[in-house]
């Protein structure tokens, strides 16, 4: 739970926002590549991208 001032907590969901674009974009390419995606993991030539519980982790 954020605890900080309101102008910390927009400027931290603002930089999110923008990190989540960032990812969503990557996401989108490696999905142009023709890889796999299955419940919580994205596969791919020598790669996968799998949720766990304390985040996304690569292999």
């Amino acid at each position: 739970m954020f605890t900080g001032r309101p102008e910390d907590l927009a400027a931290a969901e603002a930089e999110i926002a923008v990190k989540a674009e960032v990812i969503a974009r990557l996401l989108d390419e490696i999905d142009a590549l023709g890889v796999g995606q299955t419940s919580g993991r994205i596969l791919g030539p020598g790669v996968e991208i799998r949720r766990q519980e304390q985040g996304w982790t690569v292999r």
